[in-house]
């Protein structure tokens, strides 16, 4: 619930940057705005959607604070993805392998969360 409020907030958060802020008045803090409010808001979009599907369909694991901080965990890394393409995509700096090196970048994040859990010693 209190993650679902804080995505609540978030996301209206980010709707009156969008709407209220012009940018080129503003200058940089209204574009750091936008962006930290639109990673704020997709993580928590990415991860009650992804804490709904582990909890609800897959029902991999029985702890269910477990799948959600999983949940949370991947939808941090599917929102640093996104946002960092839109802030290279500003800059003017977005290319097709850029956005490779990010998704292995964060793939290779995400092995080593899955991986490093399972060691014994």
């Amino acid at each position: 619930m209190v993650m679902l409020l804080g995505t609540a907030a978030a996301l209206v958060s980010w709707i009156i940057v969008l709407f209220a802020i012009d940018p080129v008045v503003a200058g940089l803090p209204a574009k750091i705005a936008f962006y930290i409010t639109l990673f704020i808001a997709l993580t928590g979009i990415f991860s009650l959607f992804g804490a709904l599907i582990r909890v609800l369909i897959v029902h991999k694991d029985g702890v269910v604070s477990r799948e959600v901080s999983r949940a949370f965990r991947q939808g941090i890394l599917f929102a640093s993805i996104i946002a960092l393409s839109l802030i290279l995509a500003s800059a003017n700096f977005l290319r097709w392998w850029s956005i490779l090196l990010l998704i292995f970048l964060f793939a290779g994040i995400e092995l080593f969360f899955l991986t490093a859990g399972r060691r014994d010693g």
